[in-house]
């Protein structure tokens, strides 16, 4: 597997013309209407001329206004102005929605603000302070708008609403599982959004509406609608529904509290959530859960390279693998099986059906046989408590095809191959300035105090010695502290406020390293406690070359947001730091000689060719394993080279 990061030339300009295309803005002649009568009755509204309420008149001493403004005019402030309908309390007006955003077939956001005493007052409508509507298709199309209450002031309203969600995909994808207990229920503003709650609408299965699956061959015919209807007469925002109000809502699988994700236009862009206008008795379209429809369902291989595992992990099980994700909803491990016929023996492959233009996440484990227990792909990144969330594994989209395909994807166990960690034993020594030092705990760091080093490196006399498996020994805590392994204790420099350590990294360990400092009070349990920043939030830095001894490191500063350095890399070495961050910079010629400078590492070299097209030829002594020409920076050990000036040179980093 080959990474690529960045190309320069030193002689000539590398120019990419392009054309820019914009859109063509439709038009959409939208009428609003807004009923001020709730502002009249209440005198907070008074107009130049007088406005009817039930027969009687109100205003008609002032100079009140009310304009409409949203995304059709860029939320100006002035807006639009509406202008009163005889002398009723409706005020109306209609405008050429042109603006990009707001495209035929799509929707559009606004509400209405009013200059009562001249100060403005901006609605606060029921759906989350805008409101929302579909708009028309085809250009020039009309759109008239119910008239809505000024901050939804008017009259209690109660609507018949029918929600209707189409699930074939998410059944399909192993998402909902009605035989096992799944359902779907109604959450919105109408009940706070509380899916769990009696007041959420739980909807049942309409064998009666028949949807035809073209995606199977031959074409299949599905019942997999799920409806509902019910009494909406309340708001989350007001005490009651209003005519013409806002409402929000979203589709919610149950009893996982997994959340529909709408997509555009049936999107409100401030909430993310799907909307309606309380506007009568109504049947809500159909849509799909997610929006997402029904799709081709595709051969997927799963390759996983566990060299690295097989070689720093004497405890690693190769008949453990598996593969977990959204492909089935995590609900069991999928077994991956290695060839030990092959020339690469930790070469696992796992086959899974996927559907075609969806994402999905997925996640490798193994069983290591000291412990007992999982190894996660990503599980361990950034100490003993991390936040094992989705960012952290693998993402993977099936492409979207006329036909059914077999897609192959290919991964390295936490994206760590066997270029990606120390090839030899590497004595490293790092550095921290604790002026001014104070504790997540507040408290303030003096020279009494113990001070620790704490990280993936570590090797716990309790745990295998298990390369990138990056064990963190257990911070002091609680009534029994525990003290630290030996050879982590951090010492001060003479008279100064650095303090430092040497540690030998075991060989098999990623060059790219997480860790956090710890403060141990009055040096009284001969261990740090976790008081630097949070879990998860660690210093990162990589060892950029192997030939020096010791490998130093640039000086940290004790705070609760450190410093992550970027590294160049296939993936999340670590899940830290700034991938593909090897900065590659080319010089202008001095004396004859190019310089060239980047942030190597081990595993990574410089390559060079006379143009893009050309033979592209490494140099492999620029490797971390052995380079040792550069600088020091705050980003590490920056390895440079001079490059005789003459024609036209191309250079860049190759991870082989």
């Amino acid at each position: 597997m080959k990474r690529n990061l960045l190309t320069s030339a030193w002689a000539g300009l590398l120019l990419c013309a392009a054309g820019i295309m914009t859109a063509q803005a439709q038009n959409t002649y939208v009428t609003f209407s807004v009923d001020m009568s709730s502002n009249l009755v209440a005198g907070t509204f008074n107009p130049a001329v007088p406005a009817y309420v039930g027969g009687t008149p109100y205003g008609g001493t002032g100079s009140d206004t009310v304009y409409a403004r949203g995304i059709f005019n860029g939320w100006a402030n002035t807006g639009l102005q509406l202008f009163q309908v005889g002398n009723s309390a409706v005020y109306t007006n209609t405008t050429d929605d042109n603006a990009a955003q707001d495209q035929s077939d799509g929707n559009m956001n606004w509400q209405y603000d009013a200059y009562e005493n001249g100060a403005l007052t901006d609605e606060g409508s029921s759906d989350y302070a805008n409101r929302m509507a579909y708009l028309p298709k085809g250009n020039n199309a009309s759109l008239v708008l119910p008239t809505a209450f000024f901050n939804d002031g008017g009259p209690a309203t109660t609507n018949i609403i029918t929600f209707q969600v189409d699930m074939s995909e998410q059944i399909q994808l192993g998402q909902f599982h009605p035989s096992s207990g799944d359902y779907v229920v109604v959450a919105g503003s109408y009940q706070n959004f509380v899916p769990g709650s009696p007041s959420a609408l739980v909807l049942t299965n309409n064998p009666n509406i028949l949807i035809t699956n073209n995606n199977f061959n031959p074409p299949v015919v599905e019942s997999n609608v799920w409806e509902g209807s019910a009494a909406i007469s309340t708001d989350s925002s007001r005490p009651v529904a209003t005519v013409n109000c806002g409402q929000e809502f979203k589709y919610v699988i149950m009893p996982e509290y997994n959340w529909d994700s709408p997509q555009y236009p049936n999107q409100d862009p401030d909430s993310g959530n799907r909307f309606y206008t309380m506007s009568g008795n109504q049947t809500l379209p159909l849509v799909n859960f997610n929006d997402s429809v029904p799709t081709y369902l595709a051969t997927v291989n799963l390759n996983l390279d566990m060299s690295e595992v097989a070689q720093a992990d004497l405890n690693f099980e190769p008949g453990t693998v598996t593969v977990w994700g959204t492909f089935n909803g995590w609900s069991g491990g999928v077994q991956m099986i290695n060839n030990p016929l092959a020339a690469n023996t930790n070469l696992y492959r796992a086959t899974i059906t996927m559907s075609e233009g969806i994402p999905y996440v997925a996640q490798f484990r193994y069983t290591n046989s000291y412990t007992g227990g999982w190894v996660y792909d990503y599980g361990q990144d950034g100490g003993p408590n991390p936040a094992n969330n989705n960012n952290f594994r693998h993402n993977l989209y099936v492409p979207i095809t006329s036909t059914p395909v077999t897609t192959n994807f290919s991964f390295f166990f936490d994206d760590i191959s066997t270029n990606d960690v120390l090839t030899v034993p590497t004595a490293v020594q790092f550095s921290v300035d604790m002026n001014g030092a104070v504790g997540n705990d507040g408290h303030v760091f003096v020279s009494s105090d113990g001070l620790y080093i704490n990280g993936m490196f570590t090797v716990p006399q309790s745990e295998p010695i298990g390369g990138f498996l990056q064990n963190w020994y257990a911070w002091t805590s609680g009534a029994n502290p525990v003290s630290a392994p030996a050879g982590y204790q951090m010492m001060e420099v003479g008279s100064t406020t650095v303090y430092t350590n040497t540690i030998i990294i075991p060989a098999g360990t990623p060059v790219g390293l997480s860790y956090q400092y710890g403060i141990d009070i009055g040096s009284q349990n001969g261990g740090p406690v976790q008081d630097e920043a949070a879990a998860g939030t660690v210093h990162y830095r990589v060892v950029r070359s192997q030939q020096f001894n010791p490998y130093v490191m640039a000086t940290d500063t004790f705070t609760s947001t450190p410093y992550e350095e970027p590294i160049f890399s296939n993936g999340n070495i670590g899940a830290w730091g700034s991938t593909a961050g090897g900065n590659l910079t080319v010089g202008a010629p001095v004396a004859g000689a190019v310089p060239v400078t980047w942030l190597g590492r081990p595993g990574a070299q410089l390559q060079f060719a006379s143009s893009l097209n050309g033979a592209w030829q490494s140099i492999p002594a620029t490797d971390g394993t052995t380079w040792t020409a550069g600088s020091s920076s705050t980003n590490g050990f920056v390895s440079v080279t001079n490059w005789p000036a003459s024609g036209n040179t191309f250079f860049r980093l190759v991870k082989p």
